[in-house]
């Protein structure tokens, strides 16, 4: 079973997995749906984690982006303000300045993600 990832009708990311003896039984339409359930996993749980598509990022782009956001200083109080008030991101921001846990069964579950 296979999927792609595409952006502006190109290809970004692929999938792939083989099916189970007993997947290769279910009906074409359990099928269908195993796809878009394994395609959901894969692409949309955060899972997708290729080096590759770090080579094909427009950085100028992110460069322009990023310094006008930065430069925008009622946008960086706007940003403090929410870290200060979310619980999970003054979790996050502690990770970030002190370490993350060793293992995922460190993290609180809301942050296993991450």
């Amino acid at each position: 079973m296979g999927a792609v990832l595409m952006q502006e009708g190109q290809p970004i990311e692929f999938a792939s997995c083989s099916l189970t003896d007993t997947q290769k039984k279910y009906a074409q339409i359990e099928k269908e749906f195993l796809a878009v359930q394994y395609t959901v996993r894969a692409f949309l749980s955060g899972n997708c984690q290729d080096a590759e598509l770090l080579e094909k990022l427009d950085t100028d782009q992110i460069h322009a982006v990023s310094a006008g956001i930065l430069t925008n200083q009622s946008f960086r109080d706007k940003l403090v303000n929410a870290v200060k008030q979310d619980p999970a991101m003054q979790i996050i921001d502690s990770y970030i300045v002190n370490g993350w846990p060793a293992t995922k069964k460190a993290c609180i579950e809301p942050l296993k993600s991450f």
